[in-house]
């Protein structure tokens, strides 16, 4: 063969095995190129499955044991919440104590790749016996770690398989970090769902109990010739601690209460309806001693509940006949009467004992007033004269003095919209923090004949 000819074999040689060389190339990169197309379709089926669970009620311990085997082959995964059991062990439990991991995990960020024969960070003691993947799941609401994920490979002295794991790994942490991603929004979602879920039976169990509660307050007022009445309760929430009664008695008289319950919400509507039924049972037993209605309470109160909450009551009894008010008041706001007389102070009902529910065998005195044809009698909570402005000033005592002054000789209704048409005014934009309760009655001038 002629040095020409054995030149020419050579290039062909050559230019043969770099072409081979460069299919070859081709070849892996387009095995490659596959490889992570499948690798990214495994993640977004595997994220779509797990979103997917929460509308559907799924167990998401199935999806992940039908779809992570596929995400991660011939792997061991653990997948935990820190303050639960785990959520998955597939196929087997992990040989690593998941509590052990948990104190390490919960303060990281990143997902971590641990070689085999490598100390393990969470032991200074022990040699990672096999490759690790490890991941925080991470709640963006609480800024923290709340569970882990963690993938084993097998152990294998085949160099070709542990030249493939190194080869994937880029890709491994990838779609780890994606599921542990995939699985925060999943948590995230489902707290969101449960707390909804609290949120709506919390508020369903307080609109039935405002029903029931104001399905304690009187709609009907029993009769009262020649007594005009007003009377009005505006809640802070939901709940009202206050609370007030016009109780029919025998002998043509009335039993007038306010009250209001040192407390808020759910407690204070509770110890409100026990309150209230223990004043009107005890009402007719004592039709003319009031003082006595409250002292009853008082005792009964502390026999039988626990709470440390405790109630300012005023309880009166209007004789019809005579036109007196006998009463107790129990640490209430003193009510105050109204003369006919504009130039003359109007007459504060003061105190005559503790409020009901501190200390037991405790008395209350009694008092009697007369009231004149013309006078006006006005009974509120803490809630009226404590209201504040956007400034934190209250309303106080002189501001509803000198508005129900104004309104002398008028109908009660038009007083009690006055007040609080004064209050709505001051307030302003200021949220209202209290019960407000407000009652006027007034006795009417005789007819003439």
């Amino acid at each position: 063969m002629s040095p020409e000819a054995i030149l020419s074999a050579v290039f062909l040689i050559a230019a043969l095995g770099a072409n081979v060389y460069y299919l070859r190339r081709i070849g892996h990169r387009s095995k490659r190129r596959e490889l992570l197309t499948s690798q990214l379709q495994k993640r977004e089926a595997l994220s779509r499955a797990i979103l997917r669970s929460q509308h559907h009620n799924s167990n998401l311990s199935d999806i992940l044991s039908d779809l992570l085997p596929q995400l991660f082959p011939n792997s061991n995964i653990s997948i935990w919440l820190f303050l639960d059991k785990p959520i998955l062990q597939f196929p087997r439990e992990s040989t690593h104590e998941l509590a052990v991991i948990t104190n390490w995990l919960a303060s990281r960020s990143e997902s971590d790749h641990i070689p085999e024969g490598e100390a393990l960070p969470w032991s200074s003691k022990e040699i990672a016996d096999t490759t690790l993947l490890i991941a925080p799941i991470s709640s963006a609401e609480q800024a923290r770690a709340i569970g882990g994920l963690m993938i084993e490979f097998p152990n294998s002295s085949e160099a070709q398989f542990q030249e493939k794991i190194h080869g994937q790994l880029a890709m491994q942490l990838q779609s780890l970090e994606s599921l542990a991603d995939s699985l925060s929004a999943y948590f995230e979602a489902l707290t969101r769902y449960r707390q909804n879920l609290e949120l709506q039976r919390v508020r369903q169990e307080l609109t039935v109990a405002s029903q029931i509660q104001t399905s304690f307050l009187p709609t009907e007022y029993p009769e009262m010739p020649g007594w005009q009445l007003a009377v009005s309760l505006e809640p802070a929430g939901e709940l009202s601690g206050d609370f007030f009664d016009l109780i029919p008695l025998p002998g043509d008289k009335v039993g007038i209460l306010i009250a209001d319950v040192a407390g808020k919400g759910l407690g204070a509507a509770l110890y409100m309806a026990l309150c209230r039924t223990l004043i009107r049972t005890f009402a007719m037993d004592h039709l003319d001693h009031p003082e006595l209605v409250i002292s009853d309470c008082n005792e009964r109160i502390l026999q039988d509940a626990s709470a440390t909450l405790f109630v300012t009551a005023f309880y009166g009894v209007l004789d019809l006949q005579k036109n007196t008010l006998s009463y107790a008041n129990a640490g209430h706001h003193p009510p105050y009467l109204f003369s006919t007389d504009d130039k003359q102070e109007a007459k504060a009902l003061h105190l005559s004992g503790i409020p009901i529910g501190i200390e037991e065998g405790e008395s209350w005195g009694l008092e009697q007033i007369k009231i004149a044809p013309g006078e006006t009698l006005m009974l509120y909570s803490d809630g009226v004269t404590d209201a504040q402005n956007t400034e934190n000033e209250e309303f106080g005592n002189d501001r509803l003095l000198n508005e129900a002054s104004k309104q002398l000789g008028q109908a009660p209704s038009k007083m009690q919209n006055a007040v609080l048409d004064k209050i709505r005014t001051f307030v302003d934009e200021a949220p209202q923090f209290d019960d407000m309760t407000l009652l006027v009655l007034r006795r009417e001038y005789p007819e003439k004949e």
